[in-house]
């Protein structure tokens, strides 16, 4: 039975995963629940680097053939609080109705705000192929996660706005084609030195904690949305219980 669609959100407020490299597990996951659907395609990824020029205007945000845009302000779409929200009104998740709002359970329409930000640029400066290149650069896997992380992946989310930056971020559908590009650019980290990075993994294993080193025998605990797993389990795309490889 694949998992109801909303509990793929309430899962990341409840498992505390903030590591965006163990989402290769979330992802995989997703991609089981669309095979159970009737999907026979791969998961697509949605490559920030060609959008970072002009992202108002990126294919990915159109009504016809992306996701659809940005959201606006109105009276109709609101939360349960009654606050008018930037809500998404074309395209085809216009009429989506995500259950949760952080850790509130708050049926609403879904939310975009890509003028949000500092200076109504969707941070595209910080996601450029420049920047992507850049981070990796970086050698050690403590390293390259944070800058990955805390750089073009943190920073999408805060330009997309709304629903994107909360506990709930899957919520949007961009979720699952920003952690599938997030999965690739790991693949590729570790496919620049195989042999030393395929098993690298390191850092803790409880968020603001220095004191509990992470281990790739770690479980990962998935709240019934599929096997707890340990993290050596998915540290190898074509290994375990994963078999896959990109393109490029």
């Amino acid at each position: 039975m694949q998992p109801c669609p909303r509990e793929f959100a309430r899962s990341l407020i409840l498992s505390k995963w903030s590591d965006a490299l163990r989402c290769r597990y979330f992802t995989h996951m997703y991609e089981k629940a669309l095979q159970e659907c009737g999907y026979t395609g791969s998961m697509m990824y949605w490559d920030w680097t060609l959008s970072s020029a002009d992202p108002f205007n990126a294919p990915i945000f159109s009504d016809k053939v992306g996701i659809g845009g940005d959201g606006v302000q109105s009276q109709s779409c609101t939360y349960l609080s009654g606050q008018p929200q930037q809500c998404v009104a074309t395209g085809p998740f216009a009429m989506l109705r995500p259950a949760y709002f952080g850790s509130r359970f708050e049926p609403h329409s879904l939310v975009r705000c890509f003028t949000c930000g500092v200076s109504a640029t969707m941070y595209n400066d910080t996601w450029t192929a420049e920047v992507v290149n850049n981070v990796q650069k970086a050698t050690g896997y403590a390293k390259y996660g944070q800058e990955l992380y805390m750089g073009p992946h943190l920073n999408i989310h805060e330009a997309i706005g709304g629903d994107f930056p909360q506990t709930t971020s899957p919520n949007e559908p961009l979720f699952f084609l920003h952690h599938t590009q997030v999965d690739r650019l790991w693949w590729k980290w570790q496919q620049a030195d195989l042999e030393y990075r395929l098993h690298q993994y390191e850092g803790t294993n409880v968020d603001n904690s220095v004191n509990t080193l992470a281990k790739v025998s770690d479980t990962m605990h998935v709240l019934g949305l599929a096997m707890d797993v340990p993290v050596a389990e998915v540290m190898n795309t074509e290994g375990g219980m994963l078999c896959y490889r990109y393109a490029n």
